[in-house]
């Protein structure tokens, strides 16, 4: 198709392009670099440059009321992390930064370990399984549930409602009823753990909990305990279902992780680079503002495609190709700038992981079936993905 009738009908939410974003993110870069999208009145910036740029420009390109096609409001109905400018945002971050530190990251990596170890125990020999509820949905539960201070008994939902949270941040669908249930089903666990002190107290949730009446009140702490759950479980599980697909599909890059396991980490990062669980997020402009040449209004929503900034030609030669060998690039699959994702070094360990513990065990991946995009408006991840794992 020509680049420009790809421009023409660009929508981010779209069923061809939630389907596959690259051809028209392609044609975006090539051809209108700063695009307003009438189907959802915001402006989408592709470039790596200038989406770089934005991400690290809160003052002009601002937070405030969310990441997602509708503005909030409040802040704190945005979430207080990912939906608000300094110096909310400055407060809201220093509750919970001084807790995700590499020592206390770290120390996660023996029960990641052992997780996935279980975990793939269950999966390999013979017989087809599905990725996503054998290991990718379970080991976060495990890990980030153990890093919050979660009561163990009552997680078996978090990844559901994490889903939930990230759909209700695109347009309205036939999905939004129920995933408003979910959102409110999270609020409504978040407080009760909050009211009830249900939170181990050596542990990211219990500072939150011991820093309500000091540093923040109760309504910010439930806003705060909704986000990191939903940001550490559904961006990680299509992290990893994702990995491993794409490993099922070149067969060369398993291969060489299989031969050389030092190569996990580079290829958590080209993973990022390359198919992102988080594709685009929105800001708000508060003035006037030249990007490639257009200018936005002030006051206008603005879509930063994360997605396409990753394989801009100018981050990286040959920006389509999955590289396991690449140098690591500066890709923005966990965001840039102060909002760079607090959890992004708990999330490359558990990927890191999942990919050591795979090369060891197993010798040959099979997809049983093409895998099929699932219906999120913001995250890009797989409905399931079925496979056969031979062991080493």
């Amino acid at each position: 198709m020509n680049p420009a009738d790809l421009v023409a009908g660009f929508d981010p939410f779209s069923a061809a392009v939630l389907r596959d974003p690259y051809a028209s993110y392609e044609g975006l870069r090539s051809t209108a670099p700063c695009h307003y999208v009438g189907s959802i009145d915001a402006w989408a910036i592709s470039r790596f440059a200038d989406v770089s740029h934005a991400l690290r420009e809160p003052v002009t390109f601002s937070s405030r009321g969310g990441a997602g096609l509708y503005r909030m409001e409040r802040e704190i109905d945005g979430g207080v992390l990912i939906g608000s400018d300094p110096p909310f945002h400055t407060r809201m971050r220093r509750v919970v930064s001084k807790q995700v530190t590499p020592t206390t990251v770290s120390a996660l990596e023996a029960p990641t370990r052992a997780t996935v170890r279980s975990c793939l125990a269950s999966m390999i020999g013979g017989h087809a399984t599905d990725v996503i509820a054998a290991l990718a949905e379970p080991l976060p539960t495990a890990i980030v549930g153990d890093f919050l201070g979660l009561p163990r008994d009552c997680r078996e939902h978090l990844a559901a409602w994490a889903d939930g949270v990230f759909d209700l941040m695109g347009p309205l669908t036939d999905r939004t009823e129920h995933r408003f249930n979910q959102l409110l089903a999270l609020q409504a666990y978040a407080t009760e753990l909050l009211t009830s002190g249900d939170l181990a107290s050596a542990t990211l949730g219990g500072s939150i909990l011991a820093a309500i009446g000091s540093d923040i009140d109760a309504e910010e702490a439930g806003s705060m305990l909704v986000s990191l759950i939903v940001a550490g479980m559904d961006t990680t599980v299509h992290l990893i279902s994702g990995m491993i697909a794409t490993l099922a599909e070149h067969p060369a890059a398993w291969a060489a992780l299989r031969d050389d396991r030092a190569l996990a980490p580079a290829i958590v990062e080209e993973f990022l680079r390359w198919d992102a669980p988080i594709q685009l997020f929105f800001r708000s402009t508060t003035a006037e503002v030249e990007v490639a040449g257009v200018t936005i209004p002030a006051d206008r929503r603005v879509a930063l495609l994360l997605g396409s900034a990753n394989r801009d030609p100018t981050l990286c030669a040959d920006p389509d190709r999955f590289d396991p060998t690449r140098a690591p690039v500066a890709h923005l699959g966990f965001g840039s700038g102060i909002h760079l994702c607090l959890g992004a070094p708990l999330a490359r360990l558990e990927g890191r992981v999942v990919l050591e513990e795979l090369a060891a065990a197993v010798s040959a991946i099979e997809l049983v079936e093409q895998p099929m995009m699932k219906a999120n408006s913001m995250i890009r991840g797989r409905e399931r993905v079925i496979v056969e794992l031979t062991p080493a």
